[in-house]
């Protein structure tokens, strides 16, 4: 649970009436500001009352409270950061946040679940280029993830290079 992404919530329930929906799995119900698209629906990315990213899949919402459910937002790195980015600041104008306050969005956790659980080189390509965005202070996060990448027989040469390749630049920064 993210207090900052609590508080941000609520700063957002004085502008938006929450939806009320229920969790996949499950009968519980939470309340929820859908915010972003992820995929072919609108809106279907947004910040649980309980200070957590989720994503709404047909009628049902995932919590983003685990690394397994990064699985369901990986096609998130198919929009460029600053397309998301760009998307976060409109609504922190609109809501009248602070800028800094768009830095709670999970760029780093998506990233690492690709990072940790995909071989696919269309997946990793689309992660190190989200990498390459990031400010090296969040960058430095993540390289555990590209030594195991770059440690990793089960991808490409090409990718584990890639990994050593960023690793080090990171690292020399």
């Amino acid at each position: 649970m993210s207090n900052e992404l609590k508080r941000i919530y609520g700063k957002l329930v004085n502008g938006e009436q929450p939806d009320t929906v229920t969790l996949c799995n499950s009968e519980n119900r939470v309340e929820w500001i859908p915010l972003l698209s992820c995929g072919q629906e609108d809106n279907n990315l947004g910040i649980v009352d309980s200070g957590f990213w989720g994503i709404k899949i047909s009628s049902c919402l995932i919590i983003l409270d685990s690394e397994s459910s990064y699985l369901y937002v990986l096609k998130l790195l198919e929009i460029t950061m600053d397309q998301i980015e760009n998307e976060l600041n409109d609504l922190s104008s609109k809501y009248g946040l602070a800028e800094r306050d768009y830095l709670e969005f999970p760029f780093v956790k998506i990233i690492r679940f690709a990072f940790r659980n995909e071989q696919n080189d269309y997946w990793l390509n689309l992660a190190f280029r989200w990498l390459d965005s990031l400010e090296n202070r969040f960058q430095k996060e993540l390289v555990v993830e590209l030594l195991n990448l770059e440690n990793n027989k089960n991808i490409s040469q090409k990718m584990r290079h890639m990994a050593k390749k960023r690793r080090n630049q990171i690292s020399n920064a």
